[in-house]
């Protein structure tokens, strides 16, 4: 859990409220078309992460690492989009809560194409 020092005490937070805070902002972006899972590696298993929907965090001291498995919508600019992803989220979760992200890994798994729905004209 993250802590946060003020002169009343202490306020913890639990991994998944910050979690929930990557997820809404992410999906609130333009060209984000879902989370996804993350594949399964030795490396996840055996870091202390804590993972939830597309979102995988890892606390150290005062700062955090998130990792976001994301499908993007086609035709999106896949560099500008992560950026744009990488700023805000990084902005609202310091701006909510205080806490310092060090990094936004962006996973792009997919992009999406909208689906074409085929009538008897057109078949």
């Amino acid at each position: 859990m993250s802590e946060q020092l003020n002169s009343d005490g202490m306020t913890t937070m639990a991994p998944d409220v910050l979690m929930t805070i990557a997820q809404l902002t992410t999906l609130k972006i333009d060209g984000v078309n879902s989370l996804t899972n993350a594949p399964v590696t030795w490396t996840r298993l055996l870091q202390p992460t804590h993972y939830k929907d597309g979102v995988m965090i890892m606390i150290d001291e005062d700062t955090i690492i998130l990792d976001l498995f994301l499908n993007l919508n086609a035709g999106v600019d896949i560099k500008k989009t992560s950026l744009d992803i990488q700023k805000k989220v990084s902005r609202e979760i310091h701006e909510i809560t205080g806490i310092y992200v060090k990094e936004v890994n962006i996973h792009v798994e997919d992009v999406i194409y909208p689906t074409l729905e085929i009538t008897k004209e057109t078949a």
